[in-house]
């Protein structure tokens, strides 16, 4: 991807938002007097707002949570650009009548799935984390079918845990998460090597990005599609 000169490296950890926002400024003696700001710590604190009213697998976007203390943006931004900076991983903020300003984008720089959007690789990300806390008692335990078992249960136990709480999609446990820990992934060569393995494949809901609407208008004679 690039952008103006510089080229951005396509990774999903990272997520570029725009255009910059107009805020009321603190220093200024003048009542009524603005500035424009970076969006970043805005953007940051709707990260932090979602995180705690409905965690990470929500998407830090949308009119639930809009941005707050600010009156205006750098650049205006209608629906018909929204296709083109979203194609090209960019997310903006602009106003929605009735909600003030908005986030209207989650998309990290890579464009591949599911990688593509903020609440997937974030959801990852803490998952990987709490799992690597999870199981730390393995290190240094004897790597065979016991301490498989264990760990398998451990992790189980906590990816049921996170399901029951919304953060993985599937109507049963089965369809929302599985874990792997035995013989067929801790070989031989493993073991020597002093790695014990788990497996964990996990089903993770994407965000509704856009409303598609169909209108049908009809009669006794024809149907019409908008």
């Amino acid at each position: 991807m690039v952008t103006g000169n510089n080229r951005l490296t396509t990774t999903a950890a990272a997520s570029i938002y725009g255009p910059w926002l107009q805020v009321s400024d603190p220093l200024s003696s003048i009542q009524g007097a603005t500035r424009l700001l970076p969006a970043g710590g805005a953007i940051l604190g709707r990260f932090s707002q979602t995180d705690a009213t409905s965690g990470v697998q929500k998407a830090p976007a949308g009119v639930d949570i809009p941005l707050q203390k600010v009156v205006g943006v750098e650049l205006q931004f209608q629906n018909t650009n929204l296709d083109q900076l979203n194609t090209n991983q960019i997310n903006i903020s602009r106003t929605v009548p009735g909600y003030a300003y908005c986030i209207k984008g989650a998309r990290t720089l890579l464009q591949d799935m599911p990688n593509r959007y903020v609440p997937i690789q974030r959801t990852l990300m803490a998952i990987r984390q709490s799992l690597k806390e999870n199981t730390i008692f393995a290190v240094f335990e004897d790597n065979n079918p016991t301490l498989w078992s264990r760990l398998s249960a451990v992790v189980s136990q906590y990816l049921q845990g996170i399901w029951q709480q919304g953060m993985l999609t599937g109507t049963t446990a089965e369809e929302a998460f599985f874990v792997q820990c035995d013989d067929t992934n801790n070989t031989p060569t493993t073991i020597a090597a002093g790695e014990v393995h788990i497996k964990v494949g996990l089903a993770l809901n994407s965000p509704a990005e856009f409303v598609v609407i169909d209108i049908n208008q009809m009669s006794s004679s024809t149907t019409t599609t908008a």
